[in-house]
């Protein structure tokens, strides 16, 4: 299974929405980094609400069944 996670990058003015395909186990292994990041920002007393959105839009992306040849 994989799943497509949409990013915007900033260009200057433009912003250019682009998908992404990850394995699960990439995914696994993006949300387990961003949750240790999000601990020691709690632990240095920082915000964490950018980071929390992060989180729940990778998890609340769907998986999709990978294609033949994938």
């Amino acid at each position: 299974m994989r799943r497509i996670v949409t990013g915007v990058v900033v260009k200057g003015v433009n912003e250019v929405k682009t998908k992404y395909r990850f394995k699960e186990s990439e995914v696994n292994l993006i949300i387990n980094a961003l949750i240790v990041w999000r601990r020691q920002l709690l632990e240095e007393g920082r915000y964490t609400d950018a980071l929390d959105d992060l989180l729940i839009k990778l998890c609340a992306q769907p998986e999709r069944a990978s294609s033949a040849g994938n």
